[in-house]
């Protein structure tokens, strides 16, 4: 069944539905579409949500990296006071 033919059978069914005139028949035609329709979404979601979960990731090891980072920085920054303060010193010591 082409989509526009299915999607015109799904709306016939949701109107019967409505008035209360829906057969068992139909009752299962309805479900059956929805269960295609909703297999559908799944399967076009499926890239994006497998893009998402690698985007996800590459945040995770992109928080750890700055983590690193910011460890580094604050060392090199104590390890230039330490520098600047021995300069210092030894200036002192020389005049």
């Amino acid at each position: 069944m082409k989509n526009s033919d299915r999607q015109n059978r799904l709306d016939q069914l949701r109107l019967r539905e409505v008035e209360g005139n829906l057969s068992e028949d139909e009752h299962k035609e309805l479900l059956m579409i929805l269960d295609e329709l909703d297999a559908e979404e799944v399967e076009a979601l499926r890239p994006s949500e497998e893009k998402s979960q690698r985007l996800l990731q590459e945040k995770a090891e992109l928080k750890e990296t700055v983590i690193q980072l910011q460890t580094i920085v604050t060392e090199h920054k104590h390890l230039l006071t330490k520098a600047h303060e021995y300069l210092i010193q030894l200036k002192t010591e020389r005049a």
